[in-house]
């Protein structure tokens, strides 16, 4: 049985848990409007525990599988138009979060998101936050482009 991977679409399976995120297109299929963006599987949650100072890190499947993104025209194009008319991609799986956050960008500047507003949602470019490491031979695998 494939696994539930929400509204993405993905050329191939794969296990959340072997990844940190993926890297995403969201395509509005009447104006050909695009936006790119990163997604992490997981998120940090803190947990009160009795008799103890600090509170206990826990991690959480995100939302990842509803997640349409974070522009607020795009989200406002998402109401209006409905979900149908809009394509999500997963372009690349990451494991690790500098590799996540670089391919992010890396996509955002080489198309050209942040100059031509007629063709992408793109607002800002994300910072990064650490050094990127190479691309592992697994992320190549698991990659569309």
């Amino acid at each position: 049985m494939p696994n539930d991977i929400g509204h993405w679409k993905f050329f191939r399976e794969f296990d959340i848990n072997e990844w940190t995120g993926f890297v995403y297109k969201i395509t509005n299929n009447q104006s050909g409007r695009i936006y790119f963006g990163k997604k992490f599987f997981f998120m940090t949650t803190r947990k009160k525990v009795k008799n103890r100072k600090n509170r206990k890190k826990c991690l959480k499947e995100s939302n990842w599988k509803i997640y349409t993104g974070s522009s607020k025209w795009l989200n406002e194009d998402i109401i209006s138009l409905g979900k149908e008319n809009f394509t999500f991609e997963i372009l690349s799986l990451h494991a690790n979060r500098s590799s996540l956050a670089y391919k992010e960008v890396k996509m955002i500047v080489n198309s050209d998101a942040l100059v031509l507003k007629d063709k992408y949602y793109n607002g800002v470019i994300p910072k990064i936050g650490y050094h990127p490491t190479p691309e592992s031979e697994k992320e190549k695998e698991y990659k569309i482009m």
